[in-house]
């Protein structure tokens, strides 16, 4: 009798981006080298305006309070976790 290890684990970073538009190349790469599941952003400096889009993840974000291009934060979900936003 065989069994299969049911063992997953969850890999969680912490990423501040400074403007995360510019940086979107950069942080394929480390999604990528580090397997990640999760990516909780600070400082994406996104407004009302920006769209992103990532590979295989789906992105919650918020927004400055007074929607300037400043601060902001966003979480990265691979499309694989079972998830929705509040």
């Amino acid at each position: 009798m065989s069994t299969i290890n049911t063992n997953k684990f969850l890999r969680i970073a912490q990423w501040n981006a400074n403007g995360l538009q510019n940086h979107k190349e950069e942080l394929i790469i480390f999604l990528k080298q580090n397997y990640i599941d999760k990516l909780l952003i600070s400082e994406t400096h996104f407004t009302y305006k920006n769209y992103f889009r990532t590979p295989s993840y789906k992105l919650c974000h918020t927004t400055h309070p007074d929607g300037t291009a400043q601060g902001g934060t966003a979480i990265l979900v691979k499309d694989s976790i079972q998830h929705y936003e509040l």
